[in-house]
Formats: structure tokens, sequence, C-alpha cells
């Protein structure tokens, strides 16, 4: 099978927006090691969602310069800009901001769906236990490392947990001394996965209901 030029012309027209939004949220989001498949899969489904706004709301619009006006250069450049360039930028610092937020991790809890573990053929029982924290109110956890020390801290929306197989690598954005009082003026801690030893995971969602 052969694809001329104007179908692969179509094609790269389709996955330019999804490549934008994957290629800005990579550098804000964590993420997974993906194989090809799913990194094309998510070029397509970013691409459907970046399409979807603007010829919804200005079909008409885009109709008349794409069809009726083709031969006005400046404008049909000017509205295939918009629509394939910036348009998908500013999508991409939306999807952000609203991740970050944690809008996707309550959308996923009322669904029932846990697309994040989709990137992952087999989801390490480290990562499916804090994934599922993500769709709860946080949760205070103390870490126990090689060397005897114990942190006390909060895995929360603005924590993460490596994805990957072989790195367990940990970042907690509050971290509390042995009377579990919060520690001011820190911005979490990162934890180096290969200094873990265990971590208990304590169900008191308030720092009174953690204390012994």
């Amino acid at each position: 099978m052969t694809i001329d030029l104007g179908d692969l012309l179509y094609i790269v027209i389709a996955l330019i927006p999804g490549f934008i939004v994957e290629s800005i949220a990579r550098r804000f989001i964590p993420h997974a090691k993906r194989d090809h498949t799913f990194t094309l899969f998510s070029f397509i489904v970013y691409s459907i969602l970046c399409y979807i706004p603007p010829f919804v709301f200005a079909f008409h619009c885009l109709y008349d310069i794409f069809v009726h006006r083709a031969d006005d250069l400046y404008t049909f450049l000017c509205a295939a800009i918009a629509v394939l360039v910036l348009w998908p930028v500013v999508a991409a610092f939306i999807f952000v901001y609203l991740s970050k937020w944690g809008f996707f991790n309550w959308l996923q809890s009322v669904f029932h769906v846990k697309v994040d573990e989709l990137p992952l053929k087999n989801p390490p029982i480290w990562y499916l236990r804090f994934l599922e924290l993500s769709y709860e109110s946080g949760r205070y956890v103390t870490v126990t490392l090689k060397n005897g020390t114990v942190i006390n801290g909060r895995y929360d929306t603005n924590s993460y947990a490596s994805k990957s197989l072989e790195i367990r690598d940990l970042y907690i954005e509050a971290i509390y001394d042995e009377e579990w009082h919060e520690i001011p003026d820190t911005d979490g801690i990162y934890i180096n996965g290969d200094e873990i030893v265990s971590i208990e995971f304590n169900y008191g969602q308030t720092e009174n209901e953690v204390l012994p």
C-alpha cells in the first residue's frame, strides 16, 4: 500500500494539534515512558479534542474561509495557523492548568475510570497504590529510609510517585515533624526510591487524627 503526498499531508494536518498539546503537556506534567503506539494514540485523541471547539463554534466562518475563500492566501494561512498552531497551544495550557488543579483526577473518580493506568502495560503495585490516593482527599504517610530516618508527610494532589517499573522515586508536597505539626516554609521533599525501606499510610485526614 502506498500513500501519496496528498494523503500524507492530511495525516500531518490531523496530527499537528495533538503533537503540540502532547509536547507542551509533557514539559509541565510528570509522565511515564510510553511506547510509540500509545504516543500516536495520544496525538490522535488530542487532535480530535482540539478540532472540536473551532468547528463547533466557528464552523460557518471556517467553512467560508477554507472552501469559498481558499484563493485568499493571506486569510487562508491566518485561519490555518490559528486552528493548527495557536489554538492547540492555548488548549495545551488549559489542559495543564486543569491537570495541576486536579480536575482530571476528580473526573476519573466520578466516572470510576483510571485513565492514568493506560500508559503502562503492567502497572507496578507501587504506582497503583499512589494512583488510588490521587482519587481521595490526600493521605498522611510515614516513610522510613535505609539509614533509619523517618519522614512524616502528606501525599496529595501536588505530590508525585514514579510510574516507572525500575524507579520508585517519591515527591511529597508537605512534611511534618515527629508530633505531626507541619513544617513551615518548605516546598515538599523529594525522596530517592533506592533509599526507601517502607511507607506507612495513615487514614487520618487531619493532623490531629494521625497522632497516636
